[in-house]
């Protein structure tokens, strides 16, 4: 009895052979690419090796890319996350603070950022007040959109958040920090904030 699991003749395993075959010349290439022990390796039009995924360097994975001269551009990994290129984080005096004593909202910082990548915004920043002098503190999106405003009590120092979903991603926009001395005769501080762009975990629509 013949086995049902084998060809009934060698002309039906040369035609499915074809068949495949000529499903596989029909796939679309990979074009300027080549995989080697799991790494992706991307070349150029001119055969210019400028980029890797998978392994990033020795002992890291992840996304590597070059300029076709050779000289690294970017390097992501999972062991060392951002690695290349080195970002670099501006020094400020020590205690740099502005005074608000306006009865309403008063621009006290701005940041100005041309094409947001992100959609969510972090923004932290310290509030002093001085005895009896109370405040509030918002952030403005510079094209008529707030967060929640929070308020500062008499004689506090306070570190206060907002976590927001601006809706501004893709175009130029400045954030500013906003305060208004909502009671006292004295300083509402507000000290130079740090503004994150990222997937901002928590973000809200109001900010907080």
């Amino acid at each position: 009895m013949a086995d049902p699991a084998l060809p009934s003749s060698l002309a039906a395993v040369i035609a499915d052979l074809d068949r495949r075959l000529r499903n596989v010349e029909r796939s679309p290439q990979l074009g300027h690419a080549a995989i080697t022990d799991g790494v992706l390796s991307v070349y150029d039009g001119s055969g210019n090796l400028v980029g890797y995924i998978g392994e990033a360097a020795a002992g890291e994975h992840g996304l590597r890319v070059r300029t076709t001269a050779g000289s690294e551009v970017l390097r992501v990994s999972a062991e060392n996350l951002l690695a290349y290129p080195y970002l670099h984080i501006p020094a400020r005096q020590a205690g740099e603070r502005l005074a608000v004593t306006a009865g309403s909202f008063t621009t006290a910082w701005r940041a100005t950022h041309h094409w947001v990548p992100s959609k969510d915004v972090r923004i932290d920043v310290t509030i002093v007040t001085d005895a009896g002098t109370t405040g509030d503190v918002r952030v403005y999106d510079g094209s008529g959109a707030y967060t929640a405003v929070q308020s500062v009590a008499a004689g506090a120092s306070v570190s206060l958040t907002w976590r927001w979903i601006h809706g501004r991603e893709f175009t130029n926009t400045t954030f500013e920090v906003q305060a208004q001395r909502t009671g006292g005769a004295g300083n509402v501080y507000v000290y130079e904030p740090v503004v994150s762009l990222g997937d901002v975990s928590g973000a809200t629509a109001t900010g907080v």
